[in-house]
């Protein structure tokens, strides 16, 4: 009988000192790092109840990571680390009920090609495809749609397995509370192993890619809602500096050819600032603000040039038609390592939108006009969530609007880590003062940080705790993990007292 790594690990996870030769494990951009004292990549379900069984016997914390893709360090430890990269099969495939049941280790990109086969896909994505299926609904990844809901909303059931009462099966039927509470559940209550989510028939998207000065698209507000309303997705990246707005929206197409290849922009203006003896003709405009950012990232009049450059890209995109399978249409470029920040902002209604979207657009820009801001902030928009702990949870997910509004700081080289890191925190502080200003705005899990004093963590505990229902969320913790097994510095800083 072959014993798995994961098995073999079982009796070091309470006694293995921390490995101070051991390697660092990095999220994607190296914002956060951890170095756990045992890294177990379990093969089966069985492992992971043995797992988590031995780790509530002795009081050991164990957490569950998926890709490393979050800006922040909810996935990471430096006690014991479980990755399900090894648990990523397919198990059940419905083509007439078009639904798919995986183990949660499966990467969202090979997910999307096992579907393609069949003639289905996820009616939603996220910007890219590299996450862990686990990770993808625990956080309340989104993608863009006013009519669709985050991700976690695709989930029809799904398998916890947890420390204190071993395997759970969850749904809108069986334990349906805590099926509720766990679809987005930061892997607080359990180790997710198997997910069964709807899918919808494979399709193509037309996209369109407009560009409007930014200005007159926050003035035109019934202009925009009909965009909402009439496109399946639609996502808006303002530039900062420049007075321009790209606008991307696409819709559901039949009978119609992809466009190959896909147009390319004029880069002329960006290659032009760059001054570089390099042949860089073939770089994406995302290679060419980072080599851009490069230079100074820290001064306003130059960031000025920069985006003033880039906008001049996306003007010779105006009016640009794109067709293609929806999987290549929603995933997009989102550039080099960065400090990124994501807020949800409460809308109203598609049928009676508060125009709260466009409004806070406007504040934020005025606030950023002095401030070295790159391109872009990005705005994107969702449904509710009937997910009790998702930023976009409501009653009546269905009829309500979010807009999800996100800042960024690019890091392009390692020298100047450390002073652009500074000045995002500045960044983040203009944010926050403009959320102020408006009801119910709330941080994306997997892009919220720790504060760092006292008195701000407090300030941002009240607000969790005026949004999200915590005593609920402590209640199934007791029951499921009660002795916390399963936390890490980020839910111990957030939800203990």
């Amino acid at each position: 009988m072959r014993v798995s790594p994961a098995l073999l690990s079982l009796v070091m996870i309470s006694k293995h000192p921390i490995n101070e030769n051991g390697p660092d494990i990095y999220n994607w951009s190296k914002t956060h790092k951890c170095r756990p004292r045992n890294f177990i990549t379990p093969e089966s379900e069985q492992e992971i109840v043995h797992l988590l069984k031995q780790a509530h016997e002795s009081g050991t914390k164990i957490r569950c990571m998926g890709s490393g893709l979050s800006p922040n360090g909810l996935g990471f430890s430096n006690d014991v680390l479980i990755s399900m990269e090894n648990m990523n099969k397919v198990l059940e495939l419905d083509v007439v009920n078009k639904t798919v049941t995986v183990e949660t280790g499966i990467l969202v990109g090979d997910l999307l090609e096992v579907l393609h086969e069949t003639g289905l896909t996820l009616q939603n994505l996220a910007s890219i495809n590299q996450q862990q299926i686990g990770g993808f609904i625990q956080v309340g990844a989104h993608g863009t749609g006013a009519s669709i809901p985050p991700v976690e909303e695709q989930v029809l059931d799904m398998r916890l397995v947890t420390p204190a009462l071993g395997v759970l099966d969850l749904s809108p039927i069986k334990n349906s509370e805590c099926f509720q509470m766990a679809k987005c559940g930061l892997g607080a209550l359990g180790v997710v192993t198997q997910v069964t989510l709807q899918c919808v028939s494979a399709h193509k998207l037309k996209q369109v890619t407009t560009v409007h000065d930014s200005d007159s698209l926050i003035a035109s507000e019934p202009e925009h809602m009909n965009r909402l309303r009439e496109n399946r997705h639609v996502r808006y990246m303002w530039v900062p500096h420049a007075n321009k707005v790209v606008v991307v929206s696409s819709n559901m197409v039949e009978g119609v050819e992809s466009t190959s290849p896909h147009p390319k922009g004029d880069t002329s203006a960006m290659v032009k600032l760059l001054n570089s003896e390099q042949n860089v003709s073939q770089m994406s405009v995302a290679d060419l603000r980072d080599k851009l950012l490069h230079h100074n990232p820290l001064s306003t009049e130059y960031l000025k040039q920069v985006n003033t450059s880039e906008a001049a890209y996306w003007s010779s995109l105006d009016s640009s038609l794109v067709c293609d399978d929806s999987a290549n249409i929603l995933g997009f470029d989102c550039g080099g390592e960065q400090l990124v920040l994501e807020i949800v902002v409460p809308c109203g209604t598609l049928a009676s939108p508060t125009g709260v979207d466009l409004k806070f657009m406007e504040k934020l820009l005025e606030q950023v006009d002095g401030f070295p801001s790159p391109s872009p902030i990005e705005q994107r928009w969702t449904c509710g969530s009937s997910a009790s702990m998702s930023p976009a949870h409501s009653v009546h997910p269905e009829d309500k609007l979010y807009s999800w509004i996100g800042i960024i700081m690019y890091l392009p080289d390692d020298q100047q880590r450390e002073a652009i890191s500074a000045k995002f925190k500045e960044y983040v502080q203009v944010l926050e003062n403009v959320s102020s200003h408006f009801e119910g705005v709330q941080v994306h899990w997997a892009k919220l940080e720790v504060p760092e004093t006292p008195q701000e963590l407090k300030s941002l505990k009240y607000k969790l705790a005026q949004h999200y229902p915590l005593e609920k969320f402590r209640e199934y913790r007791d029951l499921l993990d009660p002795k916390r097994c399963l936390s890490n510095s980020f839910l111990e800083s957030l939800f203990e007292d």
